[in-house]
């Protein structure tokens, strides 16, 4: 079966600001590692007005994520440019200062290891698939 194939293939997904000054790799990336969602939430919301990065919410108000376990995302370089806002008690918001780009959300209290890379630090050009084949 075609499909059962398919969501057991994984990759190696670029991560990278604006920039360029951090970047990272998302490694074993796939439909069955991770999960894909749209968050329309109030934060999202105010975290890309507060970064004055309105391009990062689609036309609804909304943000592209995909949720995997922290294990699997690794920061190469520039780590200290990495920055943490807390919009709320739940969420810690993360994003490079250096050009404001939303990189991920995590919990504040990790009950779950996991991190929300948000569809801005994901380098599409580099990895040369779009978004949604990504």
């Amino acid at each position: 079966m075609p499909s059962q194939q398919a969501s057991r293939l994984t990759v190696a997904l670029p991560l990278r600001c604006r920039c360029g000054q951090v970047r990272g790799i998302a490694r074993d990336v796939s439909p069955s590692t991770g999960f894909r969602f749209i968050c329309y939430c109030k934060d999202c919301q105010a975290f890309a007005r507060v970064l004055g990065r309105q391009d990062v919410l689609d036309l609804a108000g909304g943000t592209d994520i995909f949720q995997m376990p922290t294990r699997r995302v690794h920061i190469s370089v520039g780590s200290e440019a990495m920055r943490c806002l807390r919009l709320s008690e739940k969420v810690l918001r993360w994003y490079a200062d250096c050009c404001r780009t939303p990189i991920a959300t995590t919990a504040a209290v990790p009950r779950f290891p996991l991190v929300a890379v948000i569809h801005t630090f994901m380098d599409h050009e580099k990895d040369g698939r779009s978004r949604g084949v990504a």
